[in-house]
């Protein structure tokens, strides 16, 4: 430790100790007070700057400047570390206090400036030592210097919202014991802390960027980049966070377009395709490994939104759509003929993509994913007997019997089920489905003389949770009911 102090004995006591690190200044040196006080941008005092100029003399018991020069090599080794405690305590000959008592301690300034005047330099040396230290309003010694803490809003027309920057930084003052680390670090990290967060956000703002502040909004943090810097040479921390300010009072916004488009065929499809952004901060999740993969707050916005609102409003929306562009047929509602969703939880988003169509063979019962029912019907003729007639250059004879021949009515249904876990259900529903086709196109006994069923083939896969299924009948009818050779041609009608 340094010992600045004078040497030469005999000087007058002094009620007081002044030092610096430890180091004794003797004879106590006069010492002047100057106070500065800084404000921020609220007008509030900020930090408050003391000056302290220390004047005093040290005097050497030994005649010569290398004596005068030890001592000046004391002064500056005492003050050669800044943030060291400068204290004021009694002494013995106090005539009031304690020996010991502190009249000044707590204080860890920065050596500003160490001045030696000029004089013969013999047995003396004055000097002039300028130490400056900063304090919160609060008293408390050190904190923090140089803050600021900045707000900037801008208008994001993409995404229909604000952008929000905040900027804070600080340089921290130690405040340790001397002798200790500096914690100067810690007080500026302690400081900014203090002021981050959309709870810190001044009130009012933003007044004039829309969507303005009011009751209708909200903040959300989706801080895509949150970036802090550390400065360990002047202990400076600042921190920069991005956040959203979004009007109204869904945490989530639902970016989607729709697609309406016709074929040759004259069929019409809906597509909607879009993505559900969820607010709030998407890496404050449980961890998933290295990559935090499991999202935060804006994830589970964007899932809660895209399930309660979002998706039941696709049917809905997809009619609104087809009506507004002239859709001539019936959007088939029930089962959307494409469905595909996706997710990025780090990037809070839930992406999907949905296509309808006005397509009849997309218009199957409920719980039916294929569906496909023909008719087979080989209508009875008149008999004719076919004789040959041998020699004879004109070809066989045809004898008309009188009578038809027999008819057949055939009808092939196959029916695959939607899978829903349940492969008993499922087939079950298919097989339910193929009955209730067969019966509507099974043919009518009053339309025949005879009607007859002669066969009934069924292949049922439950694996496939599907069914095919054969019926046929053979029928007579009159004879006058039944094509002539030279009649017109006509095919029977659906009904």
């Amino acid at each position: 430790m340094a010992t600045p102090e004078s040497s030469i004995p005999g000087l007058n006591p002094s009620f007081i100790e002044v030092s610096y690190g430890g180091s004794v200044l003797f004879p106590s040196p006069l010492i002047t007070h100057s106070i500065q006080i800084e404000r921020d941008d609220a007008d509030e005092r900020e930090v408050i700057r003391t000056t302290r100029t220390l004047t005093g003399t040290i005097l050497t018991s030994g005649l010569g400047y290398h004596f005068v020069r030890q001592k000046q090599r004391e002064l500056e080794l005492a003050f050669a570390i800044d943030n060291l405690e400068f204290k004021i305590v009694a002494t013995a000959d106090h005539p009031c206090l304690v020996p010991g008592t502190p009249i000044e301690s707590g204080v860890f300034p920065l050596v500003q400036s160490l001045d030696i005047q000029e004089d013969t330099q013999f047995n003396r040396l004055d000097y002039v030592v300028v130490l400056e230290d900063a304090t919160a309003p609060s008293g408390i010694s050190g904190l923090v210097t140089n803050l600021t803490n900045n707000w900037q809003y801008s208008e994001n027309d993409t995404e229909c919202l604000v952008n929000i920057t905040h900027s804070v930084s600080a340089q921290g003052v130690n405040t340790s014991i001397s002798g200790q680390s500096s914690n100067a670090l810690d007080n500026a990290k302690l400081r900014i802390t203090q002021l981050l967060g959309l709870e810190a956000a001044p009130s009012g703002f933003p007044c004039y960027v829309q969507p303005a502040s009011g009751s209708d909004s909200r903040f959300y943090e989706v801080t895509t980049s949150r970036e802090e810097t550390v400065n360990v040479e002047d202990a400076t921390y600042a921190v920069t966070e991005n956040f959203k300010l979004v009007s109204g009072l869904l945490p989530f916004a639902d970016e989607r377009t729709a697609q309406f488009v016709i074929d040759d065929s004259n069929v019409t499809t809906i597509t909607l395709q879009g993505t559900v952004r969820g607010m709030g901060r998407t890496n404050d999740g449980a961890p998933a490994g290295p990559s935090r993969s499991s999202g935060g707050t804006g994830f589970t916005n964007a899932l809660s939104g895209f399930n309660a609102l979002v998706r039941p409003d696709w049917t809905s929306d997809a009619l609104a759509v087809y009506d507004r562009y002239g859709g001539s047929g019936t959007l088939v509602i029930g089962r959307p003929q494409a469905t595909s969703i996706s997710q990025t939880p780090c990037a809070g988003t839930v992406g999907y993509s949905v296509t309808f169509t006005d397509n009849p063979t997309e218009n199957l019962p409920s719980g039916i994913q294929e569906l496909s029912c023909t008719v087979q019907r080989n209508d009875p003729v008149v008999s004719n007997a076919i004789i040959g007639v041998p020699f004879s250059a004109l070809g066989p004879i045809f004898q008309r019997l009188c009578t038809t021949s027999e008819g057949s009515f055939a009808i092939q249904c196959n029916v695959v089920a939607i899978n829903t876990g349940d492969e008993v259900i499922n087939t079950n529903r298919a097989i339910e489905v193929a009955e209730q086709e067969i019966i509507k196109l099974q043919p009518v006994l009053a339309n025949y003389i005879e009607l007859k069923l002669t066969g009934r083939n069924q292949t049922v896969d439950r694996i496939n949770r599907s069914i095919n299924v054969t019926y046929t009948w053979t029928f007579s009818q009159s004879i006058d009911t039944v094509p002539s050779d030279t009649g017109p041609i006509t095919l029977g009608r659906v009904s």
